[in-house]
Parts: structure tokens; sequence; C-alpha cells
């Protein structure tokens, strides 16, 4: 038997099993559940933009 949880994304509740995948934008409230231990992984593309310090972005006011 795999382990079994719920995910709740904005206001939607979804079960999760081994193999699901699902995509959470940094916007969303996240919040999960599950009556048994479950394996969470997280993946981002933070390394992709810190790398060549494209992670921040100065944005000048415009002169008239």
């Amino acid at each position: 038997m795999y382990a079994e949880g719920v995910v709740r994304l904005g206001g939607q509740e979804r079960a999760v099993t081994r193999g699901d995948l699902f995509i959470v934008l940094s916007w969303v409230r996240l919040g999960m559940g599950a009556e048994s231990p479950l394996d969470l992984f997280r993946f981002s593309d933070t390394p992709t933009f810190e790398a060549p310090h494209q992670d921040h972005v100065l944005a000048e006011k415009e002169t008239e």
C-alpha cells in the first residue's frame, strides 16, 4: 500500500498518492495532510535564476 494524502491549493482539496505531481504557484496558499508517512519533494527553478544573479530585479524610476 502506498502512502496517501491531501493537498489543499487555494480553496480546492485534492487527494494525492505515489507518483502524483502538482504545481503550486507562489501566490497560492498551500496546505497538506496525511494519515500515514508521506514523502514529498520540492523542485524549483530558483538555482536557474540565482546562478546568473537574475533573482533580483532593479526597476529604476522613469525620468521626465
